[in-house]
C-alpha cells in the first residue's frame, strides 16, 4: 500500500504528503549505471508452468485465480529494485517508445495514455521529480 499512495497523491494537483520525516534511501548503485540485463536477471525458460492462488480468499467461497498449468516464458525478471537514476536511463534511452520491452497490453496503454514516465514522476524545468512519501 506504501507504493500506491506516492501514486495516488501524484494525481492530486496539491500534493499531499503521508510523512513528511521520509527520505530516500542510501544509494546501493553509482548514478551512471545503465539499464541493461545481466547477472541481477532472473529467467524464466519457455514451457508449462503453475500459476495462480493456492488458497481460497476471504471474501469468496471460490478461488479467484485458481492454480493451474499454461505454457509461460520465456520471461525474466530483475532480482533487485532498479534505482531512479537506471530508471531515467531506460527513459532517455527510449523504454516508454519501445515496443518490445512491454506486454502488448501494456504498451497501448502506455500509448493511448502518452505516458513519458511513471505516474508519480513529473518533469519541471527540465528536471524529474518523484513524488515520495514525504511529499
Amino acid at each position: 500500500m506504501l507504493t500506491d499512495i506516492p501514486h495516488a497523491f501524484a494525481q492530486n494537483p496539491i500534493p499531499p504528503a503521508y510523512d513528511r520525516r521520509g527520505a530516500f534511501p542510501a544509494r546501493r548503485e553509482p548514478a551512471t549505471k545503465r539499464f541493461r540485463a545481466g547477472d541481477e536477471w532472473v529467467m524464466l525458460n519457455e514451457g508449462i508452468h503453475t500459476v495462480g492462488q493456492r488458497r481460497r480468499t476471504r471474501s469468496t467461497s471460490t478461488t479467484r485465480n485458481p492454480r493451474h498449468r499454461t505454457l509461460v516464458g520465456p520471461v525474466g525478471w530483475r532480482a533487485t529494485s532498479f534505482t531512479n537514476a537506471e530508471w531515467l536511463a531506460f527513459m532517455k534511452d527510449g523504454g516508454y517508445s519501445t515496443p518490445t520491452l512491454w506486454l502488448m497490453d501494456g504498451f497501448a496503454t502506455v500509448s493511448n495514455e502518452q505516458w513519458q514516465a511513471p505516474g508519480h514522476w513529473r518533469e519541471l524545468d527540465g528536471q524529474w521529480q518523484v513524488m515520495t512519501l514525504a511529499d
